[in-house]
C-alpha cells in the first residue's frame, strides 16, 4: 500500500494509483495466507490506522514514530518491519 500526505492537510490519503486497502487484501487472500501472514497483515493495518488517527488529530508535522507505535501497541521495531 502506498501512501502519501498533503502538507497542507492533515489528512492522510491512500495514493490514486494503489487504491486498495490492507484489510482488503486480507479478506480477498485470505484462503492463500497462513495464520502468521494473516497476523502480520493485521498488525500492519493496526500500525497503519495508528497512524492515520494520530496524524488526523495531530497534524502531519506533529507526529512521529513513537507516537503512532504507542498508539498501536507495538514496538518501533514492528513499525520498521512493516513500513520501510
Amino acid at each position: 500500500m502506498y501512501v502519501y500526505f498533503k502538507r497542507r492537510s492533515p489528512r492522510c490519503e491512500i495514493c490514486p494509483e494503489k487504491r486498495v486497502s490492507i484489510m482488503k487484501e486480507t479478506i480477498e487472500a485470505k484462503e492463500n495466507l497462513t495464520k502468521r501472514q494473516l497476523q502480520a497483515l493485521k498488525t500492519k493495518n493496526k500500525i497503519y490506522q495508528a497512524a492515520v488517527q494520530e496524524i488526523n488529530e495531530k497534524g502531519f508535522n506533529n507526529v512521529n514514530i513513537e507516537d503512532i507505535t504507542k498508539a498501536a501497541e507495538v514496538a518501533k521495531g514492528t513499525f520498521y518491519v512493516h513500513f520501510d
